[in-house]
């Protein structure tokens, strides 16, 4: 299995209906979504509103998500969402206490 040629019909149709999108449109955001998270370290990056949205559709289905995390990148992503004061433009790591939007476990 390849991470560039990794299609999730499930993810694409849900996310396609929920937000009123095209397939084509979505499978775009879905190449995003895995460019994204393949760099994604844990240290303070953040994905586009839009790619964070279908990382959300991602999400609820747990068991593929959880599959596709151990087998492109043998751990499992955790979502952390920003906090309101990063979103804030508070960027002060005091504030944060390390709040980043992507963890490993």
């Amino acid at each position: 299995m390849n991470l560039s040629t990794y299609r999730n019909e499930n993810v694409i149709l849900y996310h396609a209906e929920v937000h009123k999108m095209s397939v084509s449109a979505v499978e775009e955001l879905f190449s995003e979504l895995k460019d994204f998270l393949s760099g994604c370290s844990g240290h303070g990056k953040s994905p586009s509103k839009e790619v964070d949205q279908i990382w959300h559709s991602f999400i609820l289905h747990t068991a593929e998500y959880a599959r596709f995390c151990e087998v492109f990148f043998n751990r499992f992503i955790h979502h952390k969402p920003a906090s309101r004061y990063k979103m804030a433009g508070m960027n002060s790591a005091a504030i944060l206490n390390g709040v980043d939007d992507c963890d490993e476990e």
